[in-house]
């Protein structure tokens, strides 16, 4: 648990930084999804300016081979994730920048959203070209509401998952290109 911030004591401390709650559980959600990607024999990248992706997921064959491409993953973090689940639904509905979301629909290779709970150390996922197929949004707002499912849990085979659907997609872009003259 956190401690209630003190106030500062001296006119050197009220000039300083502070680290705050919400930098935390940032911390702790890539913490949280770098632990998965590892123990799957993987690597992530952390960014060093935010544009709308939080880490870039390497992956790696069976035999340790390094594979072609990334995955990129955006990532958010909440102690109040109740706050954005929908009372009929087992999906949580989270707001995200309509910039952010058509950078992520045009992506070529996978987007993945993740969603993490710092009360719970539990994270969530949504497959961001897949939400954009099956419920298009219109993002001419200045936001779009993300729908997650509950049972997206974050995990090692999670991890797996994305590893395939980014090796489906870099496929059907391989064969597309092959057809064109």
């Amino acid at each position: 648990m956190s401690r209630k911030a003190r106030g500062p004591t001296s006119p050197v401390e009220a000039a300083r930084k502070q680290r705050t709650r919400e930098h935390v559980i940032a911390d702790l959600s890539v913490h949280h999804v770098e632990g998965c990607v590892l123990a799957c024999g993987h690597t992530v990248q952390r960014t060093v300016a935010d544009y709308g992706y939080d880490l870039w997921l390497e992956t790696y064959s069976e035999n340790g081979e390094i594979e072609d491409d990334y995955v990129r993953l955006q990532l958010k973090a909440s102690d109040s994730l109740h706050q954005y689940e929908l009372a009929q639904e087992e999906v949580f509905s989270f707001p995200v920048s309509s910039k952010d979301y058509h950078l992520w629909t045009e992506s070529l290779l996978p987007v993945f959203f993740i969603l993490y709970d710092a009360r719970v150390n539990e994270a969530y996922w949504l497959d961001v070209q897949d939400f954009a197929t099956t419920q298009p949004q219109d993002p001419k707002g200045k936001s779009v509401r993300l729908r997650i499912p509950r049972h997206h849990v974050v995990g090692v085979q999670t991890i797996r998952l994305i590893r395939q659907r980014k090796q489906q997609r870099g496929q059907a872009i391989r064969n597309h290109l092959r057809r064109v003259p």
